[in-house]
């Protein structure tokens, strides 16, 4: 990577103090920009009676009072979950290209519980305002394309602040939310998970501020990480099949843990999609429902704490499930119901580099079908099929439990960090036993 040097920092001419040699950028003098101080009149600033400040004085009061804790970590978890929760999002798109050259309105817009994305950092350092207490900003890269050197700064391609509250020697990271969907206290997306950052203090002493350079340490941390038990996804389904009509109407419930929640629980909340991930990580049975009629979903519980376990309850409809080939032998497919993720554009022919799984993670494809009518499973009423390699654990089993219901299920194990090249026919093997796996029919004889 390359940057372009202003002549700004390096070896100094006699006297003059020109910047005669330039030096590499470190990292002290590109952060101190960001550096935050003490307010000079603390208490005299809260109590101005603009509206921006009396409406963020009132949030603040009513966070405390629903927070009950006083320990300032659980107040802005608390609040973290409230601007996640109950704040619709305003991308400002309009005001970003020019065509809106309206007022901020942040008065306003707190009063009605709505955030502005010229107002997600504003939103934060309010807060901590009123906290007043040590806190940080920090830089999150994405791991994907970027990583830091803390011995040598080189400009990143992706950079988005985080707010971080030491407390206990614990470190809490608050993210500010980009969409209707917002992230929990301490929860990140894999790509900002488990990487190096920067801390930038924004409570020093406000004496400090005189100084055109201030002498502070800058500490580089880890972020927060997940491991594979704490990333789960459990797909349970009850397909209740009827061969007269042909149909089939399902219901189960969706368990979502870790990464797959963090990722995935606000589409279900809210139609939300992190647009820089695969969207193969969206498709669900869902999916399914018949031509023009929606798939009902519930939120039946979500907790605001890592892993962030979340779980929903559906429901849909199927008109033509099961097609008859003759008398009394019935087919069906059950293509798009096993959905563990597959890497579309992943081939390992000819491949040179290393393949990297976004997460290790576990995630379980499970239905009962179960028939108005006994039948028998044609081909074999047990099946199990195991593949095991440096990159997963992919496993399929079928069993006919009784003459009017069939186990059919999938869970894959993603166990690998980074799939050498030499070895990425271990994820071929892996994606195209998913993609078979989905396009199997099935056959059973009506008893």
């Amino acid at each position: 990577t390359f940057y372009i040097h202003h002549l700004d920092y390096g070896q100094t001419g006699d006297n003059s103090g020109l910047v005669m040699y330039p030096l590499p950028y470190p990292w002290w003098y590109m952060l101190s920009p960001l550096l935050g101080f003490e307010k000079d009149n603390l208490k005299l600033q809260l109590k101005r009676m603009d509206k921006s400040t009396t409406r963020m004085n009132a949030f603040f009061a009513d966070e405390i009072k629903k927070a009950g804790d006083t320990s300032a970590s659980t107040l802005m978890s608390v609040i973290q979950h409230t601007i996640a929760d109950e704040f619709n999002y305003l991308d400002d798109i309009d005001y970003i290209e020019g065509a809106d050259n309206g007022l901020e309105k942040f008065g306003k817009n707190m009063e009605n519980k709505t955030l502005r994305y010229i107002s997600r950092l504003r939103l934060y350092d309010e807060l901590f305002l009123r906290l007043d207490r040590e806190y940080y900003l920090t830089i999150l890269h994405d791991k994907r394309t970027d990583a830091i050197n803390p011995a040598q700064y080189e400009r990143m391609g992706t950079e988005e602040f985080c707010y971080v509250l030491p407390q206990n020697n614990q470190l809490n990271f608050y993210y500010p939310k980009s969409s209707r969907f917002g992230y929990e206290a301490n929860e990140l997306p894999f790509y900002f998970e488990n990487e190096i950052a920067p801390l930038i203090p924004q409570h020093l002493p406000a004496s400090l501020k005189k100084d055109v350079l201030p002498d502070v340490e800058y500490k580089f941390i880890q972020t927060p990480k997940s491991d594979r038990e704490d990333n789960t996804r459990r797909t349970n389904g009850l397909v209740q099949i009827s061969l007269d009509s042909y149909s089939a109407n399902t219901k189960g419930k969706l368990k979502l843990s870790g990464q797959f929640s963090t990722l995935t629980r606000g589409y279900f909340l809210y139609e939300a999609k992190d647009t820089t991930i695969s969207p193969n990580y969206y498709k669900s049975v869902l999916d399914l429902a018949d031509a023009g009629q929606k798939a009902t979903i519930e939120k039946d519980d979500i907790s605001t704490v890592f892993p962030y376990n979340a779980s929903f309850n559906y429901s849909f409809r199927k008109s033509n499930f099961v097609n008859k080939d003759n008398e009394g032998v019935y087919n069906f497919s059950l293509n798009g119901w096993f959905n563990n993720y597959v890497d579309d554009n992943f081939s390992a022919k000819n491949r040179n580099l290393n393949y990297y799984p976004d997460f290790n993670s576990e995630d379980i494809h499970r239905f009962m079908l179960q028939f108005d009518q006994p039948v028998e499973l044609l081909d074999g009423s047990v099946y199990t099929d195991t593949i095991a390699n440096g990159f997963a654990h992919y496993i399929r089993h079928i069993e006919q439990k009784d003459p009017q219901n069939i186990l059919i299920e999938s869970t894959l194990i993603v166990h690998s960090q980074v799939v050498p090249a030499q070895n990425a026919v271990d994820v071929q093997v892996v994606f195209d036993a998913i993609r078979d796996w989905n396009k199997k029919t099935y056959r059973v004889r009506k008893l």
